[in-house]
């Protein structure tokens, strides 16, 4: 019985994160820090961020050009871009 409540929780969460990887945005940023980048994602998005600022300091500028793409793969193209591994997201429902 656990194990089947275990198994029905995890497929929850599964679809719960795939219904909101198709989210789209359409950004047009020149020259801005990725912190801006998350941020802007943010006002347009129901995606909330949570990141150490530090591990952004010094990291070089980027352009963001991206019509109508999945947010998390316009966030993978930027952050592998700058370094960074991983990213995570809370889809604020």
């Amino acid at each position: 019985m656990r194990l089947t409540a275990a198994f029905l929780f995890i497929a929850c969460l599964h679809i719960a994160a795939a219904g909101h990887g198709q989210d789209k945005i359409t950004l047009n940023l020149k020259s801005v820090e990725l912190r801006k980048v998350l941020l802007t994602i943010e006002k347009r998005t129901d995606y909330r961020f949570l990141f150490n600022e530090d591990l952004l300091l010094n990291k070089p500028k980027v352009n963001v050009e991206a019509v109508d793409k999945p947010v998390m793969e316009v966030l993978k193209e930027e952050a592998v871009g700058q370094g960074v591994r991983r990213i995570r997201a809370i889809v604020d429902s």
